[in-house]
């Protein structure tokens, strides 16, 4: 029987010590961070959601997130955070899922997750 293991926190919680250690210890880690930044491409739905919440002031001229001007947006307004978080939640475990089965990390998973905005 194999687990897959999430490490959540908030802001300088402690989350990059806990998977320095499982990598040096050899487990295979998928990268919050660098699933975020995927599900947010050029020509991805997560892009296209948010480009219709938010409309095309947060697009670079290549059609990228521009990644300043949603900084800059969302931390300035609480409430336009939660709408950043409420609009990619459904890309993320999708996403997550994909690269778990595709690594062969994970070949019949169970997904059971509380979103942020249920708590």
């Amino acid at each position: 029987m194999s687990f897959v293991l999430g490490v959540t926190g908030g802001i300088a919680s402690g989350k990059t010590t806990v998977v320095d250690f499982f990598k040096a210890e050899g487990f295979p880690v998928v990268d919050g961070d660098i699933v975020a930044r995927e599900v947010v491409e050029p020509g991805t739905e997560g892009l296209r959601a948010l480009e219709k919440v938010f409309g095309k002031t947060i697009l670079q001229n290549d059609g990228s997130l521009d990644r300043k001007k949603m900084g800059t947006l969302i931390f300035q307004n609480e409430q336009k955070r939660h709408l950043l978080n409420k609009t990619l939640d459904p890309f993320i475990p999708s996403f997550n899922k994909h690269l778990l089965s595709s690594s062969g990390l994970c070949q019949a998973c169970s997904w059971t997750r509380e979103s942020s905005e249920q708590k």
